[in-house]
Order: structure tokens, then sequence, then C-alpha cells
């Protein structure tokens, strides 16, 4: 399973497209658990509807929940989250550190567990490539079993 979090300011009247959300996955896998807000420049919360939620197929086996995040005016932040759970653990989902909106702060995290490797495959990088940071866990129903968790930030 894996959870994704974006935060967006809006800064322009063009800028309000952002609230217009579509988020693709595999036909088999599971997405839910979706949270959207806006928070106005006031501080005031206009939360999403779980009604507003829809779903569509896509070609190619593919699905994606669409919605529209209520309430956006120019100066506010728009938020939502949502998560991902797939038996199909062969591969990960791109991610993009940047994409048509300005991106501050990007960051993704995976955990492997015993037994398991990964290879990460980076295109498109300026300057150094990216180096994760790694960090062991303990997992609390295995006896003295340790994972890795390595996280990208850009």
């Amino acid at each position: 399973m894996w959870a994704r979090s974006v935060r967006i300011k809006i800064l322009s009247e063009e800028g309000k497209d952002a609230a217009n959300v579509k988020i693709r996955y595999f036909h088999k896998d599971n997405l839910g658990r979706i949270e959207a807000q806006t928070i106005l420049p006031n501080g005031k919360k206009i939360k999403l509807n779980g009604k507003q939620i829809f779903e569509e197929s896509v070609k190619n086996y593919y699905k994606q929940k669409v919605f529209a995040i209520p309430g956006v005016e120019v100066g506010s932040v728009i938020e939502y989250k949502y998560k991902l759970s797939s038996e199909y653990l062969q591969m990960l989902e791109p991610w993009y550190f940047q994409n048509e909106y300005y991106t501050k702060l990007s960051k993704v995290s995976v955990s492997i567990l015993p037994g398991f490797h990964y290879n990460a495959f980076q295109r498109n990088i300026f300057g150094a490539e990216a180096v994760p940071t790694e960090e062991d866990f303990i997992i609390p129903s295995a006896t003295a079993k340790r994972g890795k968790a390595f996280t990208w930030e850009n």
C-alpha cells in the first residue's frame, strides 16, 4: 500500500484548473480513502463530499477517480490525499518530482521488506543523480527482522 498527499497554492485564475483531479490506476488495484479540501485565504476549510468522487474506465485496463475540489479561489490552497493498494509488487508507479504546476517540495519513500530488492531508474535529472536517504526499520510482528526505507526528495 502507498499513500500520496498533494498540496497546491492557487496563484491565478488559470491555476484553479488544478482543482479538477484525475487519479489513474490499474483496474485490479484498490484506490480509496480519498480526502480533499480547499483552505481559503481566511482559513476556512471546504471539504470534498465523498459523493462528489466518480470512477471512470480508461483504456488498457486502467480506471481513474475523478473529482473537483470545491470552493477554490485565487489565494487558496487545495489539498488531497489517497491510498492505493495493489497485489502487483513487481513495479511501482512512476514518480515525477515536477509536473505542469511548479513543485516546491516532492518526496517519495519506499519501504522494502527483507528478501526484496529494488532497482531505481532515473530520467531527465539535471545536475547530480538523486541519491536516496536510507533508514533501517524493525518489523514489529517479526522477531529481529529489519527492512529498509529509501526516500528521494527534491
